[in-house]
């Protein structure tokens, strides 16, 4: 049986994103996922990982509300206690950055 692994999520970024020169590139960032509108519940945070952002990474900044399409992976290691560890990462294939009017045409512009 084939499985399905498709995750689309909206956040705001924790943090600048770690940019690193592996390949194409490689962003790491954390996004905080909220669950109500009222704001009463803690955020749940999601690390992500961005293979070749191109241009997208040098907006992106913390704070800034992100839409994600991408898919989830485990990752697996053991701790120097011996114990195994895991958690989940989302693999980013596509970033939208969500904002007002005037900075989605500036960051159309800068697209062009």
């Amino acid at each position: 049986m084939s499985s399905f692994n498709k995750l689309i999520v909206m956040g705001n970024l924790v943090a600048d994103p770690e940019i690193k020169n592996v390949g194409d590139g490689l962003a790491k960032f954390t996004v905080a996922l909220n669950d109500s509108y009222k704001g009463d519940d803690k955020p749940t945070y999601l690390d992500c990982e961005f293979w070749k952002p191109g241009k997208v990474a040098g907006y992106m900044q913390k704070g800034k509300p992100v839409l994600l399409d991408g898919r989830i992976k485990q990752e697996r290691w053991q701790s120097q206690d011996g114990s195994n560890r895991s958690k989940l990462v989302m693999v980013v294939q596509r970033c939208t950055l969500v904002g007002t009017k005037t900075e989605s045409r500036e960051l159309a512009a800068d697209f062009a």
